[in-house]
């Protein structure tokens, strides 16, 4: 017995270097719990997301400077999309993946013509045969509204809310097989903040 103590305190002495030397984000990626915090000040946002993801480097084409969209997705389920569909704002970029959008609200485009959008396709996809839920959650304390749309093939999560005059909208997109759907969603979620 005393011939394994010194084999397995070396064990542990070169794990214990290893996380001072290369610090917690070399951890993480030799336990495969690998994350990244994306953090944007023009955005005014910063959340956690898979490690695997990217960040994408298509611009959108914006009619009024105060929206702005980012998105993140696994590299390897992208959606091959045309030209004019990677200029489009409201198309998605990846089949598994997260957008947000930030945009002012005013007195053409609140909250509440949010909520009432968020109605209709609602019972657009209700109708389509879609599953469809809703309830109220809370995004770096402030309330939110999240509905989910699926299929046998993929969930479609959008969730909404408004903080100091700008409405935010973070639509996740996942597929069903993938057992890591939900604890991707709930990732971001969950470490969402607004600057």
């Amino acid at each position: 017995m005393n011939k394994y103590v010194i084999p397995i305190a070396i064990v542990i002495v070169v794990f214990l270097a290893l996380g001072l030397v290369f610090g917690p984000s070399m951890m993480n990626q030799i336990t495969g719990n690998g994350t990244k915090t994306y953090d944007n000040s023009s955005l005014g946002v910063s959340f956690d997301y898979p490690g695997n993801w990217e960040i994408s480097t298509i611009e959108r084409d914006f009619h009024d400077n105060d929206t702005k969209y980012v998105y993140l997705g696994d590299p390897n389920d992208r959606i091959n999309l045309t030209d004019e569909e990677k200029r489009s704002v409201c198309r998605q970029l990846y089949a598994t993946g997260v957008s947000v959008n930030k945009e002012q609200s005013s007195a053409d485009w609140s909250y509440e013509d949010e909520m009432a959008v968020a109605a209709e396709v609602r019972a657009s996809y209700s109708e389509d045969g879609y599953q469809v839920s809703q309830k109220n959650i809370t995004i770096d304390g402030i309330p939110a509204h999240e509905q989910r749309y699926s299929d046998n093939e993929s969930v479609q999560i959008d969730v909404d809310f408004e903080k100091n005059g700008y409405l935010y909208s973070i639509n996740f997109i996942g597929r069903i097989n993938d057992k890591n759907w939900e604890s991707h969603y709930n990732m971001i979620i969950n470490s969402f903040k607004i600057k």
